[in-house]
Formats: structure tokens, C-alpha cells, sequence
């Protein structure tokens, strides 16, 4: 049963690899501009800048003239399917409107992530479902809505610090804070990349997670990063854990390919490895550079089912209104 899996899963990726060279000869094909759907966009995105630039002028008092807005909307849809299991699907959304007469200094921030503390996990489609929990359809309920004003302490290329203030939107009301801190060093050949972050839910009580990245382009087309991501919570005084290493590979037309490996874990009852994760992830812009296709077939093992390996495929779309 196991090889069959095994070889189900690498007959996908294959698959999928192949799909992506193939694509490769429609390189020049042009999409019509003006069709209904590009029209609906368009006017979608002007919506978007239209509120922002209200709230601009409620909240900032100096005029910025011929400001280019920012502001934007990301609504995602992901289907997981795992060997065993019923499929399982995720929406998510995460606006950000900028306010250019601050001084960019304050953020409207909207969102339905689990997790801002440790979204530096491997960049993967099913790490949005699976992370560190032992069951991987444990987070997938979770879709609470929170609002945030974000303050923006400072903002340069390789430095960034930002404090959000907010509620979640449950009954009752959760407030919570939230910092954030991000530094980039270059090296002679690489780079590494710091982030750290901690935050406070009336409900759940503190959090702090952080994560030390290294990355390095090795060529053109192919990059490298190894992340490394802690998170501690005071509800459950437990410590997750990630590990993991990934290869980006840049192919014609604004389309990728990403190999990627990661452990996962928790410090309780003792510090162990509850599941590992492998798979490709195949990236493209559909007929708008707006709206994204991602597919991911991946194998899956978890400590509580014995380390058996479960195969499974993500699908995933994504569109951004307003700036992108």
C-alpha cells in the first residue's frame, strides 16, 4: 500500500513538472484587456483606492498629491485532498489600506490568517492546513476575522518595525496587540533574514515566535532558503517548531516551480519531531497577472499515524484587488 502511494505521488509530480515546461511555448500569447472580467477588476481596485483615500483624509491632515495608492484586497481559496481523509477547503482574506497622508505611517489592516507570528513557515500551500499540529485538518476551522490599525515605527529595505492594534471579531469582542519586527544582512554571497514577533489576545494570553532565515540565489533562475521558526504560546505552554529547505526555480512567463522539505514539532511531553512534510509546488499567473493557480502534490507524515505516508494534493487560487 505504501509503494503504491509513493508511487502515486511522484507520478503526480512529474505530472505537474512536466505541465510546467510545457507552458513555457505560450509565452506570447496576449489575453483581451477589456474583457468583462478585467472591467469587474478594475473597478473592484478603483473601490479599494476610493476607501482608502477617504480614510486617508479622515485620519492624515497633509495633502500628498499624485500619490500612487498601494492599498489592496488578497482573497484566497485553497482545496486540500489527503489520502484517507475528506477534502478539505480554506478561504482566506488579508487587506492592507495604505494612508499616504500619515506619512505612511498608519495601515488598515483585515485578515483571516490562524497565525501572523509564525507565517514564516516554508512557503507552501498545504503549510497553510498542516504546520506543526499532529492532526493537519486541525486548522482549517479556524477562519476568525480580525480588524487592526497597524502604526508603522519605521520602514527602510532591510529594516522594518510595525505594531498592530485590533480586535477579532468573535462574540465577545477579542482585542489583541501585536509587534512585529523584520531585519535583513546580507553576507558575501547570501543573506540572512531575522523576524521577530509577539503578540496579545485578551483570550488567549501571550505569544512569541520568531524565525532566522538563510537564503542564497544560486543562479539566474534558482534560489535556496533554509527557515528555521519557533513560536511559544502561553495558552497551551507549549513551543512549536519548523525546520525546512526549499528550492525556487524561476521559469519563463512569471511562472515557478518550488521543491521543499520540512520538519515539524512541539517541546511537550518532549521536544520531538511530529511530522514531515515533502513536495512541489508549481506557481502561474492565470489569464491575469492578478489572479494566481498554484497546485501542490506533496507526501505527508505524521507521528500520530505512525510516520505512514499519506499523499496528498493542494490547489489553490488567489486574487488581488487593488495594487499587486
Amino acid at each position: 500500500m505504501a509503494v503504491k502511494a509513493l508511487l502515486t505521488f511522484l507520478i503526480i509530480s512529474y505530472v505537474f513538472m512536466g505541465l510546467a515546461y510545457a507552458q513555457e511555448a505560450d509565452t506570447q500569447t496576449k489575453l483581451p484587456k477589456e474583457s468583462i472580467v478585467q472591467k469587474t477588476h478594475e473597478a473592484l481596485s478603483k473601490g479599494v483606492f476610493s476607501l482608502s483615500r477617504r480614510l486617508d483624509s479622515i485620519l492624515g491632515a497633509e495633502s500628498v498629491e499624485d500619490e500612487k495608492s498601494t492599498s489592496s484586497v488578497k482573497l484566497s481559496y485553497s482545496s486540500i485532498f489527503l489520502e484517507r481523509d475528506n477534502p478539505s477547503y480554506l478561504f482566506k482574506i488579508k487587506s492592507r489600506l495604505v494612508l499616504p497622508k500619515t506619512e505612511k505611517r498608519f495601515q488598515l489592516v483585515l485578515h483571516n490568517l490562524r497565525d501572523e507570528v509564525s507565517e514564516d513557515r516554508v512557503k507552501t500551500a498545504e503549510e497553510e492546513t498542516l504546520g506543526a499540529e499532529q492532526d493537519p485538518k486541525k486548522t482549517v476551522k479556524e477562519s476568525d476575522f480580525s480588524a487592526a490599525l497597524r502604526y508603522v515605527h519605521t520602514e527602510q529595505k532591510k529594516f522594518r518595525i510595525h505594531t498592530d492594534g485590533g480586535v477579532k471579531f468573535k462574540i465577545p469582542l477579542d482585542p489583541f496587540v501585536k509587534l512585529r519586527a523584520r531585519e535583513n544582512i546580507e553576507l558575501s554571497a547570501s543573506e540572512l533574514e531575522f523576524k521577530q514577533g509577539a503578540e496579545w489576545f485578551k483570550s488567549s494570553g501571550v505569544a512569541i515566535g520568531g524565525s532566522i532565515s538563510y537564503l542564497k540565489k544560486l543562479n539566474h533562475s534558482l534560489f535556496f532558503s533554509q527557515p528555521n521558526v519557533a513560536r511559544w504560546t502561553e495558552e497551551l505552554k507549549i513551543t512549536e517548531f519548523q525546520n525546512g529547505v526549499s528550492f525556487t526555480q524561476l521559469l519563463p512567463s512569471e511562472r515557478s516551480l518550488s521543491y521543499y522539505f520540512s520538519a515539524s514539532g512541539l517541546n511537550k511531553p518532549a521536544v520531538a519531531v511530529h511530522s514531515y512534510t515533502l513536495g512541489i509546488t508549481f506557481r502561474t499567473w492565470m489569464a491575469w497577472r492578478w489572479l494566481i493557480f498554484e497546485v501542490t502534490p506533496f507526501g505527508f507524515w505524521a507521528r500520530n499515524k505512525n510516520f505512514t505516508f499519506q499523499p496528498g494534493f493542494v490547489t489553490r487560487l488567489e486574487m488581488t484587488v487593488g495594487h499587486f
